[in-house]
């Protein structure tokens, strides 16, 4: 869900469309059109790590299995469950786990966790790793250890594709504009000042963006691009 780390540098740069429904507008937001929505790539950088308890880096070779924790309300594409099959998760972060579980001869244990949650679980050793997109935030630092990053993503602004007042993340101002909770797009609205509405998973947002009750919705690229491809 974001997943959770600090700011990287700005980069300007024009993503593709997700489907010939959408279309990008270069600014200082990146846009793209969803469905009866469009769509503004915003151009800010920020990286996951994978997130260590040091209880875990000191006794990792004594364990069995590899615990971690995520939230897979978040959705995908980072753990979600599977359409077909209800009971298990899939996504790229699962993916990841089980290559590290695999590299550290463990066994990948996964262990569903509130993202509100997520650091005092991890400190009251639930699970011995976070993988789910955990900024490292100046209060998390102090909290708990970080590895090096192994995803940067950006943020894209989404609005109705009937909406012609928004152009750029500054025009949403005086407007309400939806995200997950506690993400570094939530952050960055509180920064700038803008309404939002925190949601806990991306399909209930893009909804309400649809059915008019919010005037725009902020996610990672990511995310925005594979719900708004399932509402194409």
């Amino acid at each position: 869900k974001t997943p959770r780390r600090k700011d990287a540098q700005s980069q300007n740069k024009t993503l593709p469309q997700c489907s010939s429904i959408f279309r990008s507008v270069s600014s200082a937001l990146i846009c793209g059109r969803f469905s009866s929505t469009k769509l503004l790539r915003k151009s800010l950088s920020w990286i996951f790590p994978i997130v260590a308890s040091l209880l875990f880096l000191s006794a990792a070779s004594a364990q069995q299995t590899l615990r971690w924790g995520a939230d897979p309300s978040g959705g995908a594409p980072y753990v979600f469950n599977d359409p077909k099959h209800p009971d298990q998760y899939i996504g790229y972060e699962k993916e990841i786990v089980d290559a590290l579980a695999k590299a550290m001869g463990r066994k990948p244990e996964f262990v569903a966790s509130d993202w509100e949650t997520l650091v005092s679980a991890l400190q009251r050793n639930s699970f011995d790793v976070i993988v789910n997109g955990l900024e490292p935030t100046a209060d998390r630092q102090k909290q708990i250890q970080f590895s090096k990053p192994y995803y940067i993503f950006q943020l894209v602004l989404t609005v109705r594709k009937d909406e012609q007042q928004i152009h750029s993340l500054a025009d949403c101002k005086n407007r309400v504009v939806g995200t997950l909770g506690n993400t570094a797009a939530s952050r960055l609205l509180q920064q700038e000042g803008i309404s939002f509405k925190d949601y806990a998973e991306p399909p209930t947002a893009y909804r309400d963006l649809e059915l008019k009750r919010i005037d725009a919705v902020i996610m990672d690229v990511p995310a925005e691009v594979f719900y708004v491809s399932k509402s194409a």
